[in-house]
């Protein structure tokens, strides 16, 4: 079975006004296809009620890092009172959505994700040494890659929503 360690977990940004939902989301999934992630979606929900729509996707993509070592993300959107308002900006208008969107992040390291090691106890001995003695220099450095692509998405998913809010009419 393989081994996860979570690299970086408890980024989130939230917003509440005026955005664009399917730009946002547009967004994200260019990010990781630009990053080599697979897409995986596993899990949509959509809720109307009177408020407004409640929509909740979760994102799993993940990336092989090397034949060992596997980039799993946890990306999290969770829309509330998502309205459909028209709003002229910049003399045009525009079809955007207001409500609270919150987007979630982790990042975890999967080991040995094919499960090579566990066949025999001998192997499973030598996957302990290995992990413990050898590898752990490279795995760091997995996990920065892991961290640094976290910290982008978040840093470009925050710009994106402040943009709107300097682009929203007041």
């Amino acid at each position: 079975m393989a081994e996860k360690d979570v690299v970086i977990t408890g980024l989130s940004v939230s917003y509440t006004g005026l955005f664009n939902y399917a730009d946002l989301f547009r967004l994200i999934d260019a990010f990781l296809i630009d990053k080599g992630y697979d897409r995986k979606e596993a899990k949509h929900v959509e809720t109307v009620k009177p408020e407004g729509k409640y929509i909740e996707i979760g994102l799993g993509p993940g990336k092989a890092l090397s034949d060992y070592a596997k980039s799993n993300l946890s990306i999290g959107i969770k829309a509330n009172g998502i309205k459909e308002v028209t709003a002229t900006i910049d003399g045009v208008k525009q079809k955007l959505n207001s409500g609270t969107v919150t987007v979630t992040f982790e990042g975890v390291l999967e080991t040995d994700y094919e499960g090579r090691w566990e066949n025999k106890p001998f192997y499973l001995f030598l996957k302990i040494l290995w992990d413990k003695y050898v590898i752990k220099t490279f795995t760091g450095g997995f996990e920065k890659i892991i961290k640094a692509d976290i910290e982008q998405l978040r840093d470009q998913v925050k710009g994106y929503l402040n943009l709107e809010r300097v682009r929203a009419p007041a």
